[in-house]
Parts: C-alpha cells; sequence; structure tokens
C-alpha cells in the first residue's frame, strides 16, 4: 500500500490545536449564539468526577462507548479506562460549568477520547440549517465518530508502516438511536 492510497482525514475533519485564533473566536461565538443549545438542558451542571453522576451517565448509555460502541464493563481495565467525555470541548463554551450539562457528556473509551481530542466541527455555511452539527447532537455525535475513524486509520497506517502490517479500515456505527 503506497502512502497516498493511506485515507488521510478530511479538512473538515481537524483538531482545534491547529485552528488559527479567528476561527476559534468564530466557534466560541456561534456556541454562544446557537438556539436552541442541544448540549445546555438549562439545568445546573453536574461533575462528571463524582461517582454517582458518573455512573449514572454510564448506565444512560448502557455502559458503551458513545463513538464506537464497546462494553466499558467488559474488564476492570475498560471500566478503570472508561472517560465521561464533553462531546463539545468545554474550550468552546468557555468553561467547565457551560460544558458539564448532561446532553453534552457521554461515556466514552479511552480509546476513543484519545482520538477525538479537543475536535469540533467546521463551521456552518448556514448557522440555522438544523443539519448543521451546531444544532443536532446526532449530526455532531456522527461526524465526530467520522473524525474517530478517520485519525485511527491513519494511525493503523503510521504502526503498519512499523509492523508490516496492512491499513485496515475501521468501520463507522450506524446507531438508529443518532441516525
Amino acid at each position: 500500500m503506497t502512502a497516498s492510497s493511506v485515507p488521510q482525514p478530511t479538512p473538515s475533519i481537524r483538531n482545534c490545536y491547529q485552528l488559527p485564533e479567528e476561527e476559534m473566536k468564530k466557534l466560541k461565538k456561534l456556541a454562544q449564539a446557537t438556539d436552541p443549545k442541544w448540549w445546555d438542558d438549562g439545568k445546573k451542571a453536574v461533575d462528571p468526577s463524582n461517582v454517582n453522576n458518573w455512573a449514572a451517565i454510564l448506565k444512560a448509555y448502557n455502559y458503551h462507548c458513545i463513538y464506537c460502541k464497546q462494553d466499558l464493563t467488559t474488564t476492570l481495565d475498560q471500566v478503570v479506562g472508561s472517560t465521561i467525555d464533553h462531546v463539545l470541548p468545554s474550550w468552546v463554551l468557555e468553561g467547565r460549568a457551560n460544558a458539564n450539562r448532561r446532553p453534552n457528556l457521554f461515556p466514552c473509551c479511552s480509546v476513543c477520547n484519545a482520538l477525538k481530542g479537543p475536535w469540533v466541527p467546521e463551521l456552518p455555511t448556514d448557522p440555522a440549517d438544523p443539519n448543521s452539527p451546531w444544532n443536532n447532537r446526532k449530526v455532531y455525535i456522527r461526524q465526530a465518530r467520522e473524525h474517530i475513524a478517520a485519525v485511527r486509520t491513519v494511525r493503523q497506517a503510521d504502526y503498519g508502516k512499523f509492523v508490516g502490517l496492512g491499513v485496515k479500515t475501521l468501520k463507522i456505527w450506524n446507531d438508529p438511536d443518532l441516525d
């Protein structure tokens, strides 16, 4: 397999650390202007590090990673390695108090959390578009899954160069609850 045939993240799949400061400001402004804010249920923020909140979030999604659907209870290592992901990163929402609301918190395996990192989707061409990830949680999560799959594929290709393995593409999970 040649380097050019290895799937690469698309321009829409990028990391916020690579964004120009002006675009980061636009994303923060967009998050503040979006209404309704799918990540804000109007209730008091929760502390995901509190064991009761952590358990409730895991239970709400049947103890599975929101991105890869891995069962987070299969082994003790998976339980210990499970995380609560801020789907919309706290840097966009100007702090954890705004980000720590239940609609923005999901169970996540440590691998998906690391691969997703502080990713955010592209700015929408039409801020009022109901199918924009900024206006639709299901679309946001689907795009995050695509980002994770692309990053994983690139990392697998890099790993394959060192151990002589081929590139295996990662299936993007379809979730009827989110599609």
